[in-house]
């Protein structure tokens, strides 16, 4: 009795290393990810998330450097029969704190032609994650019926000027009716 409990105790310790090195991996993802594609040009229809430097065109005289992203077009965990979005922004440097996100959910109407679909304006603090991220949302008609979405994101600091520069995600085709 004794060795199945060191053999279970044994299983669970295993499978406690097993989530700490995946936990450890992804974050030494996410931070190569996240330096890697700091330098290259938001893509419309490319990466999977894209990134901005909203002040790159003029750094400077850029005094609040930032990144603004936008996520992938996705099905709602919290809320069955929803697609949504998400926009939020990562400070580089400088005394900002806040930043107005606007999120645009957007599907393809035929063509290169996109038609905004909601826009979600939200003010923020740095960073992502809930709470700190502008989410525009779409209730599906139907799941039959098969579109082509992305999110155009459009971060302000406040109290600052910046560039025109928008980031856009990844064209998503989902199973969500629009009309």
């Amino acid at each position: 009795m004794f060795e199945s409990f060191l053999e279970a105790e044994y299983a669970t310790q295993e499978r406690k290393l097993f989530v700490r090195i995946r936990t450890g991996a992804a974050a030494v993802a996410l931070a190569a990810l996240v330096t890697g594609a700091s330098t290259m040009p938001a893509q419309a229809d490319e990466p999977s998330v894209s990134i901005t430097d909203s002040y790159r065109e003029e750094a400077s005289s850029a005094p609040h450097p930032f990144v603004a992203r936008a996520e992938n077009v996705h099905h709602s965990h919290d809320y069955p029969g929803t697609i949504s979005g998400h926009g939020f922004w990562i400070k580089n440097s400088g005394p900002a704190t806040h930043a107005k996100i606007t999120t645009e959910l957007q599907v393809r109407a035929g063509g290169n032609w996109w038609t905004t679909l909601n826009t979600a304006v939200k003010t923020v603090r740095p960073g992502g994650g809930r709470g700190k991220r502008a989410t525009a949302s779409w209730k599906c008609t139907n799941m039959i019926a098969r579109h082509d979405f992305r999110i155009v994101v459009d971060a302000d600091i406040v109290g600052f000027p910046d560039g025109p520069s928008k980031a856009v995600s990844n064209v998503r085709t989902l199973h969500c009716g629009v009309t």
